[in-house]
């Protein structure tokens, strides 16, 4: 879970833990890939906002994905998502607008996990 609002990233990171996932927190993009990398276990699901700090959501997850394939994207936003452009390899990403219900992220990542046990 990248976030760089404490309140959002505390708030998400526990409601995740509380459905029974391993949640890793990283406040920016760079803190992001440092906890990646630091993570020698697999990583299923990216759960990050695009506009970060020091580098965006979007270059995290590109990063990301090169190294761990397998790794399914959810980019969440509070601006107009149709603003950014997506592409391969994350083309198959899911994209959550701000605000969004708890309930919908846990969707999210329900959906996203089930994609890659396919």
């Amino acid at each position: 879970m990248v976030e760089d609002e404490p309140g959002v990233r505390a708030a998400t990171s526990e409601f995740l833990a509380c459905c029974g996932y391993n949640v890793l927190a990283a406040n920016d993009g760079l803190d992001g890939l440092w906890v990646s990398e630091a993570h020698m276990d697999s990583i299923e699901v990216l759960v990050t906002d695009i506009s970060l700090p020091k580098i965006t959501g979007l270059e995290l997850a590109a990063a990301m994905v090169a190294k761990r394939p397998e790794l399914r994207v959810i980019f969440t936003s509070g601006h107009d998502l149709d603003a950014f452009e997506v592409r391969a390899p994350l083309a198959k990403c899911a994209l959550l607008q701000k605000p969004f219900s708890l309930t919908e992220l846990a969707s999210e990542v329900e959906r996203a996990l089930r994609t890659m046990r396919k």
